[in-house]
């Protein structure tokens, strides 16, 4: 799978690679699985200029599920966001592995166009993102900004070759 996620509260976009492995009862039309999104980054800038980067990782919240039939998908999910190093002007102001947002964000998608379950089609939805925690002493500026409503995915899934 690839794809991009909007970030709106950041004014930028992030590049989404991975994989998603599933299990699907096609009779009765549902699905559960595994998702694995690697690590990315982004470049983005608040009010507008000012020029922040961020290294974000994520940790799946349980196990996610959604519906199948031969032409629509549908996908929901939790997934706990984590900032890894957050920049501003190129100069780290936290790097670590305890910054995560507060709530998972619930992801649900729904196929775009045919979608065809054994080659793949594609996905698009909206989600929010909770205010991110234990981000060192900027902690309270840093997740008044990844706080946001309307964030957009777009995912191309591909079947495994």
């Amino acid at each position: 799978m690839s794809g991009s996620s909007k970030l709106v509260g950041l004014g930028g976009s992030v590049p989404l690679k991975g994989s998603f492995s599933a299990v699907a009862d096609l009779a009765a039309g549902k699905y559960t699985g595994d998702l694995n999104l690697k690590a990315t980054s982004g470049q983005f800038r608040i009010f507008g200029f000012l020029p922040v980067s961020a290294n974000i990782g994520f940790d799946q919240v349980g196990q996610p599920s959604g519906t199948v039939s031969n032409k629509a998908v549908t996908f929901n999910g939790k997934l706990t966001i984590k900032l890894t190093k957050v920049a501003l002007f190129g100069i780290p102001i936290y790097q670590g592995d305890s910054c995560k947002t507060k709530k998972p964000s619930d992801i649900q998608l729904k196929s775009v166009g045919n979608f065809d379950v054994l080659k793949g089609g594609k996905l698009k939805g909206k989600y929010s993102l909770s205010e991110t925690v234990k981000c060192g002493p900027l902690s309270p500026i840093i997740g008044a900004f990844v706080a946001s409503d309307g964030n957009t995915v777009d995912i191309d899934l591909t079947a495994k070759k």
